[in-house]
């Protein structure tokens, strides 16, 4: 498998992460994080929801790598 290859399967993979973890958000309603006044109170979905930002702002660190590295083979450098 060529570089090439191996940097477009990395790329769809991450997107496809990308994509299931925003449609989960979506479909979950979980477009506001509010901490409730007790433990419970929402404080559980809202830690869920702070992973979930952490988790996709790393997929999509990688992602832009990935798309830079492609472009600096299509580039020669």
């Amino acid at each position: 498998m060529t570089i090439e290859a191996r940097l477009a399967a990395a790329r769809r993979d991450l997107e496809g992460h990308i994509e299931r973890i925003e449609s989960e958000a979506r479909a979950n309603g979980s477009a506001s994080i509010s901490f409730g006044r007790r433990i419970g109170d929402g404080t559980s979905v809202a830690v869920e929801r702070l992973n979930e930002i952490v988790i996709l702002e790393r997929l999509a660190k990688q992602r832009r790598s990935v798309v830079r590295a492609e472009a600096k083979i299509v580039d020669g450098t």
